[in-house]
């Protein structure tokens, strides 16, 4: 058992990760910077169960699950009403600010890099292959959750054997892994977005 500098902490993300949007996708209007019809119908999104496994596996180490969603602030409310009915109320909750209109991942790397002053990260898990590219730059383990092209389902997600020493045995971290995301993605509308590496 490695000793512990600081705190350590798992990245969630919330759209498409813990909640599944996929039946909302066809909301999502790219005129509107707020996405607000997407947005408003979060009550009627469904978990990945998936996720959630990992969440709880992760609290009962002791690691402090922390929530990052590219969602503004305006749509706190309504993001902590859908955790909270599902027994999660995050401590540590970060959002877009509400003016903030750069890419994801740069907005999520700003928040990661401050938070590895304070945290030792130890993985993050989301359904953005811009985002899982970006947690390999920054040198964090990552799950990719199958999903964000409005096709692939959640429930494919695959559980890497690191997590269980990292996570569950919370043993001293193997090197980060290789990268593996699909190489081609079909979209489910043109209002959908994905990024694909080049590996």
């Amino acid at each position: 058992m490695r000793k512990k500098n600081k705190p350590q902490a798992v990245i969630f993300d919330f759209d498409g990760t813990f909640c599944n949007v996929q039946p909302n996708l066809h909301l999502l209007d790219h005129s509107d910077p707020h996405l607000t019809a997407f947005h408003e119908a979060t009550h009627t999104a469904t978990e990945n169960k998936k996720v959630f496994e990992l969440l709880e596996a992760t609290k009962a180490a002791g690691i402090t699950p922390v929530l990052i969603s590219v969602r503004g602030e305006m749509w706190r409310g309504v993001t902590t009403n859908w955790l909270g009915v599902r027994d999660f109320v995050p401590e540590h909750f970060h959002m877009r600010r509400d003016d903030d209109t750069r890419p994801h991942a740069e907005v999520k790397r700003e928040i990661i890099r401050a938070l590895k002053e304070e945290f030792e990260v130890l993985a993050g898990i989301d359904d953005d292959p811009k985002n899982i590219v970006m947690f390999e730059e920054e040198e964090i383990r990552s799950i990719f959750v199958p999903g964000h092209n409005g096709i692939d389902d959640p429930d494919t997600m695959e559980i890497p054997e690191w997590w269980h020493d990292v996570i569950i045995g919370n043993t001293e971290q193997a090197p980060v892994p290789t990268l593996h995301v699909p190489t081609r993605v079909q979209f489910a509308s043109p209002g959908v977005s994905c990024y694909v590496p080049v590996l």
